[in-house]
């Protein structure tokens, strides 16, 4: 009882004993073995991290490990793909990379291969993250070899860009390796990346989802100030990023109210449902906004230009029957002036106690539907306007609300959300009825 039991063998290699020796001597016997490991458990050891490249004209290389040199670096043929993962017997987690490849631009982040083979696109810049266990108790460390830069570069860590943007520089070697989490870096980290770090990334889309394009730089402007067609969606990223953190943002939207934040490129309206945007909010987290601010205006399609909002302020308008036509974001760094005119970035209307109705008018094409912004008038002049050779869509039931009354009006059929042909006489005869009684 007490007694101090000592394990002997190995854990975790799939060997097995083979041999087994004893010995029993007097208690202090100085014919005593020296002892050494008597017992070696594999979930002790440290992780490894294992990568391979695929290089033009060369094709897959062979696995290398933690810090040694993976490509070609000194010669000319660059790196196209690659491929790495963690190794740790007994514990949970994993390596992501991403590629930033000539003509193509970032990838995706990826636990498998980043970059591209059979495309002769070489790799310009990488990225790594861990994820899981290993997390927790490791920083990954990675540097790259580009002969047009002049050689290595600094070693990057846990997501930072490594190589180069806008350089036509293509990377010809890699090294990664893992160093127990805070310690220091294996080398200078002076030079890690050349072009614009920490820049913003964004694209919009219309009512339908057709795309309005995407810009990239520290200054971004979706849409255009001199057209007419509305926002529907926008999603943000931060592109060559240095610094932890993610950029989030909300919409608010016609008849909606405020959406949920999302963040990272994900689009603020993934449905179809026609919606203009009307106004947005944005903020950074993490190390991003310790290091910046994130301002923002809104155009719109009344107004124009309002002025500028920051750090999760709302820019756009209340005001019923406008939309946003266009809007521009720009990332500077923390404290540094505003860009303009901070006095009137969000614009309310009064309430107002008059009969409303609310329409989507929906233009037939060759092609298809084209969904046009939702319409807000009061009940006499819309049904003045439902004269037009366009088809409506309601969202069924259509209230009128005062302050002394609500009526609700449905399709002959008495089901909700049909869209109904205005020019069909019945339907404008039972309308006008309906908007002049009130």
């Amino acid at each position: 009882m007490g007694e101090e039991r000592r394990a002997s063998g190995s854990q975790g290699y799939a060997r097995r004993v083979e041999a087994l020796q004893i010995k029993v001597l007097p208690k202090g016997s100085a014919d005593a073995p020296q002892q050494t490991v008597a017992f070696k458990d594999r979930t002790a050891e440290p992780p490894s991290v294992t990568y391979r490249s695929h290089v033009s004209n060369v094709g897959w290389m062979g696995n290398v490990s933690d810090g040694k040199t993976s490509g070609n670096a000194g010669g000319s043929n660059a790196i196209e793909a690659l491929e790495a993962r963690v190794n740790w017997y007994g514990h949970k987690g994993q390596i992501s990379s991403r590629a930033h490849v000539s003509g193509i631009g970032w990838q995706n982040w990826t636990s498998g291969t980043a970059g591209t083979t059979g495309r002769s696109k070489a790799v310009e810049a990488v990225q790594f993250k861990l994820s899981g266990e290993v997390a927790n108790s490791y920083d990954v460390w990675y540097r790259v070899y580009s002969s047009k830069l002049g050689g290595w570069l600094g070693w990057a860590s846990n997501g930072s860009p490594a190589g180069s943007a806008g350089k036509s520089a293509a990377i010809q070697g890699i090294q990664v390796r893992l160093v127990a989490k805070g310690g220091k870096a294996p080398g200078s980290t002076d030079g890690r990346f050349v072009g614009n770090v920490d820049s913003l990334h964004a694209n919009a889309l219309n009512l339908n989802r057709k795309s309005l394009g995407s810009k990239s730089g520290k200054t971004v402007v979706l849409g255009s100030e001199k057209g007419k067609a509305a926002l529907g969606s926008l999603a943000v990223s931060i592109e060559n990023q240095d610094l932890t953190g993610s950029v989030c943002y909300a919409g608010l939207y016609e008849y909606g109210g405020w959406t949920q934040a999302v963040a990272d490129g994900t689009q603020l309206n993934a449905s179809n449902n026609g919606r203009a945007l009307k106004g947005i909010r944005l903020q950074l987290s993490g190390a991003l906004s310790t290091s910046y601010d994130i301002w923002y205006r809104s155009c719109d399609s009344k107004r124009g230009w309002l002025d500028w909002a920051c750090n999760g302020a709302d820019s756009g308008s209340a005001v019923a029957g406008s939309h946003l036509v266009a809007v521009e974001i720009r990332i500077l760094k923390k404290g540094a002036a505003a860009p303009g005119s901070v006095k009137t970035p969000f614009t309310k209307e009064a309430s107002s106690t008059s009969p409303r109705v609310i329409y989507q008018p929906i233009r037939p094409t060759r092609a298809g539907t084209i969904q046009l912004p939702m319409v807000q008038r009061p009940a006499l002049r819309a049904s003045r306007c439902l004269s037009r050779r366009l088809t409506f869509r309601w969202h069924m039931p259509v209230t009128i609300r005062t302050s002394r009354l609500k009526l609700t009006w449905r399709t002959s059929a008495g089901k909700s959300g049909l869209p109904l042909r205005m020019r069909e006489p019945w339907a404008r005869t039972k309308l006008s009825r309906l908007f002049s009684s009130v």
